[in-house]
């Protein structure tokens, strides 16, 4: 497996590590463990979205049916906005954009 993608393996398991850190910290009202763990979660993110962009186009065509563009992008959102980035957008992304991610990943390690 190439170093991208086992950098967006790992960031995937330790940006869901960090969202379940915010959700206990919000239901403990702390903001400090909220904003910390909110800032884990963003910079897990834009290691997801400067990993794909690394890697070869060759890797990515292995599945096309999968928005690579959309996941390469991220980084660039998250860089310039992040003190604008709403905390329940972020963990609603999470939710719809982790799994298919990982399941992505999962296929690409078969195929190599």
């Amino acid at each position: 497996m190439a170093q991208e993608q086992q950098d967006v393996r790992d960031a995937i398991a330790r940006a869901r590590v960090a969202a379940r850190r915010m959700v206990l910290a919000q239901s403990l009202a702390d903001d400090v463990g909220v904003q910390i763990a909110f800032q884990a979660v963003l910079y897990n993110l834009r290691v997801i979205g400067d990993s794909v962009k690394a890697m070869r186009p060759e890797v990515l065509a292995a599945v096309p049916d999968f928005p690579w563009a959309e996941y390469a992008d991220v980084a660039d959102v998250i860089e310039p906005d992040h003190f604008r980035i709403d905390p329940p957008e972020i963990q609603r992304t999470l939710e719809a954009a982790l799994d298919p991610l990982d399941d992505a990943m999962a296929r690409l390690a078969t195929i190599r």
